[in-house]
């Protein structure tokens, strides 16, 4: 993990894939519905996002 960046780059089924780690000041809970809650997520994100969202 690059500590300066909070990102991790591996591979994944012979795939390079990034994966950006971030610590916010909330309950995961909170965090969660802010990024799969439309309502939430257009409040603080400036585009439309449709994702395959899952657990």
């Amino acid at each position: 993990m690059d500590s300066r960046r909070g990102s991790v780059f591996e591979a994944e089924d012979g795939r390079v894939a990034i994966r950006f780690v971030r610590l916010f000041p909330h309950p995961p809970e909170k965090v969660w519905r802010a990024i799969t809650d439309p309502g939430q997520l257009s409040a603080w994100f400036p585009a439309v996002v449709e994702l395959a969202r899952r657990t």
